[in-house]
């Protein structure tokens, strides 16, 4: 090596030096993004599969549980390690101590730390939510005149959540068979019933029945019955009532 002043330098071999560019390939995989741990055994927990294909070098592994709104992974510790592999951790609302968490939206962490100096994470979003969905029912023309042209020809049924819901329901008759199912996935809904059943055959005068159930994305559901819808195709007539013994009077003079 030879400097603009035409002094060289004898070469020099540094030796000890390894470049290591190992960036394993990590497993990180929630089973429910959304979770309701409220013991009812629907979507109570959420079960992270994790780990790494290539586990030369690992010095050390964690699982993290932070809250959603802060840039970090770095939060409550949940899991840690050592050893190579992959793994399952279940996530069922608790933090390490075993306290519940408060519902909201949590960022689960995988973190990996290597002989090299790499730092490998790995991240998702979980739901935690116990509340069950708030529905209204709003009923327009509850009795109704199939084939009417006067606006209440059928009755309206409009359903409204206060989150995102997945649902089914029937119409049932005064026995409890059902004359019509219906299904959607709307937070907004509205089913307009003409008073046929789901073959097409129009339903006798009578009163029916609403029933729904109302399932959130972690599993909470909210059942709404009994609402009823009446078809009446026959106008009201007038009828005399006789009461024996009543005596008519009769007004003015004879």
């Amino acid at each position: 090596c030879t400097d603009l002043a035409g002094n060289t330098m004898p070469e020099k071999t540094i030796e000890g030096i390894i470049i290591d560019t190992r960036n394993p390939e990590i497993v990180f995989n929630l089973s429910e993004l959304y979770i309701s741990p409220n013991g009812d055994g629907v979507r109570d927990f959420s079960v992270l599969t994790f780990g790494q294909n290539d586990p030369e070098g690992l010095l050390e592994w964690k699982i993290t549980m932070a809250d959603a709104s802060s840039d970090s992974i770095d939060g409550n510790v949940l899991y840690s390690g050592t050893e190579p592999g992959i793994f399952e951790a279940v996530f069922d609302g608790k933090d390490s101590a075993g306290n519940a968490v408060p519902d909201g939206k949590y960022n689960i962490g995988f973190i990996g730390i290597y002989d090299n100096g790499a730092r490998i994470t790995r991240n998702g979003l979980l739901y935690i939510d116990r509340t069950a969905p708030s529905v209204s029912v709003d009923i327009a023309n509850r009795i109704f005149s199939p084939g009417n042209t006067d606006g209440k020809g059928n009755a309206e049924i409009k359903f409204k959540s206060d989150k995102i819901v997945t649902w089914n329901g029937s119409i049932q008759d005064a026995g409890g068979a059902s004359v019509i199912e219906v299904s959607d996935s709307d937070t907004t809904s509205l089913i307009v019933w003409d008073g046929r059943n789901s073959a097409g055959n129009e339903m006798p005068d009578g009163d029916y029945f609403l029933s729904a159930v109302f399932t959130d994305m972690a599993g909470n559901s909210t059942e709404i019955s009994g609402e009823k819808i009446t078809i009446r195709r026959n106008a009201g007539s007038a009828e005399i009532l006789v009461i024996p013994g009543a005596v008519r009077r009769s007004e003015g003079k004879d």
